[in-house]
């Protein structure tokens, strides 16, 4: 499928439109912060081929990107895991050499170091989210990972919200992105193929524009 019909099945299955409007609950985000929509890409671990093609086209774009010049991936706990690693297995086939894997619990622990020969330090790392909203959590990752004594300058998800916020969270926490969907680029095609209330897409649109007015706005500040 091409990537615009791979977006529209994230649009149908994984993406989770609130209209605050009408008295339906905020999304919660990890930041503190909340608003009208909310991305379930961990979901696609149950459906084994929807998860292959987010992989894949992932894999494509850190291909068109020139970032796969690390020496293992490390994940978040819980949502990253398993998507996480269906990245790394896609990369090993496209790269043709075993790439490492490691995730980050949320007590700060790190599990895959223990006895691997294949992880050294100093080695550079991709970190993965399935979705980055705010950037919260792929940059406690990044923290505990550089703590430990290993570089990390690159990270990838399959969809960003990317607003000014997160912007500026990733560019101070020094992590260049690399994302398969902009959520703005969902509402475009969940708009063309007619998914979602108008006044819904309106309404993440403003979120998206300024995300502290769109909290003082609505009552959550």
């Amino acid at each position: 499928m091409s990537l615009e019909e791979l977006g529209l099945v994230v649009v149908d299955r994984f993406v989770d439109p609130r209209n605050i409007k009408t008295g339906e609950k905020a999304a919660d985000y990890t930041s503190t912060f909340s608003g009208p929509i909310y991305t379930h890409t961990k979901e696609s671990v149950g459906q084994r081929d929807i998860l292959v093609s987010l992989a894949k086209e992932l894999t494509t774009k850190l291909v068109q990107e020139g970032k796969l010049k690390f020496d293992f991936i490390a994940a978040n706990e819980s949502g990253a895991m398993v998507p996480g690693w269906q990245l790394k297995t896609t990369l090993e086939k496209f790269s043709f050499r075993e790439i490492p894997y490691v995730y980050i619990q949320k007590d700060g622990n790190i599990k895959g170091f223990m006895n691997n020969s294949l992880i050294r330090e100093n080695m550079k790392v991709l970190i993965f989210e399935d979705a980055v909203n705010f950037g919260t959590t792929i940059i406690k990752g990044a923290e505990l990972l550089r703590k430990r004594g290993y570089v990390v300058d690159t990270g990838a998800c399959f969809v960003y919200y990317d607003h000014m916020i997160a912007r500026e969270n990733l560019a101070r926490a020094r992590i260049n992105l690399t994302y398969l969907f902009t959520l703005s680029q969902l509402l475009d095609i969940a708009e063309k193929n007619g998914r979602f209330n108008p006044i819904v897409i309106a309404d993440s649109r403003e979120f998206l524009a300024d995300p502290e007015k769109w909290q003082r706005d609505n009552g959550f500040r």
